[in-house]
C-alpha cells in the first residue's frame, strides 16, 4: 500500500486562500474512486493522509475494454464548463458581456496595455475566437486598439474607462457566478478541484516544453 502525505497535496492551496484550520475535518470525509485498467484503485483520505488500495484481477471486468463517453474526463469538463456558461449569462446583468469577453477584458485592464498574442496566452482563447471578441469590445467602445510605436505590425489593446467601469460593475456578479458554479461542493472539495485543474495546466505546460 503506497501513503502519500494530503498537505503536500493541497496544502499550499490552503495557505493561498487562507482557509480555516477546520477544513481538514471537511477533507478526512473525501472518498474519491477511479476505475483504472489495472484493476480498481481507491484513494480515500483520512487523517489528512491518502491511501491507495489496488486490488488485483478478480475486481477487474470487461469494463477496461469499453468506451462510456459519459466517464471520460473531457465530457465531464465540457459539461462542467457549459454549466459555468449558462450560469454566467444568467447572473451577468449585462446580456451583451459574454464569458469569454469578460475574462478578455479583465485580462487587459491587468496588463493595461497587451497585445493580442498577450491575451491568447492567458484567457487560453485561441486566436482566431480573441480577435472575434476584441472586434466585439471595441465596437461597444470597452476598449482601444492602437499600433505599436515600435513595431507597426504590432496591435496594442488597452481598457477604456467604460472598460474598466463595466469590470467594476460587473466583478460583484461574477464572484456570485463563481459561487454558483461550485454549487454544493464544500470548503474542501472546491480547494481540491481548483489544485487538480491546476495541476493538470501544469502538466499541459510540461509536456509542451519537453
Amino acid at each position: 500500500m503506497l501513503v502519500q502525505s494530503l498537505p503536500a497535496l493541497v496544502l499550499h492551496r490552503l495557505e493561498c486562500t487562507r482557509l480555516m484550520p477546520s477544513i481538514y475535518s471537511d477533507i478526512t470525509r473525501l472518498i474519491c474512486r477511479k476505475l483504472l485498467d489495472v484493476g480498481t484503485l481507491v484513494v480515500a483520505v483520512s487523517g489528512c493522509t491518502l491511501h491507495h488500495f489496488s486490488f488485483g484481477h478478480r475486481f477487474m471486468t470487461s469494463r477496461k475494454d469499453s468506451y462510456d463517453f459519459h466517464d471520460q474526463v473531457g465530457h465531464l469538463l465540457r459539461r462542467a464548463y457549459q454549466r459555468h456558461v449558462a450560469i454566467f449569462q444568467d447572473a451577468i446583468p449585462d446580456s451583451d458581456l459574454t464569458a469569454a469577453q469578460f475574462v478578455a477584458l479583465c485580462t487587459v485592464k491587468e496588463k493595461q496595455s497587451c497585445s493580442l498574442n498577450d491575451i491568447v496566452k492567458t484567457t487560453a482563447i485561441d486566436q482566431a475566437t480573441i480577435r472575434g471578441v476584441v472586434e466585439r469590445l471595441k465596437a461597444r467602445h470597452l476598449i482601444e486598439v492602437t499600433t505599436d510605436p515600435s513595431d507597426g505590425r504590432k496591435l496594442l489593446v488597452r481598457a477604456t474607462p467604460e472598460g474598466l467601469a463595466l469590470i467594476d460593475h460587473t466583478v460583484p456578479f461574477a464572484k456570485e457566478v463563481t459561487e454558483r458554479t461550485y454549487g454544493a461542493l464544500n470548503p474542501a472539495e472546491r480547494v481540491a478541484l481548483v489544485f487538480l485543474l491546476r495541476k493538470m495546466m501544469d502538466s499541459e505546460t510540461v509536456e509542451k516544453d519537453e
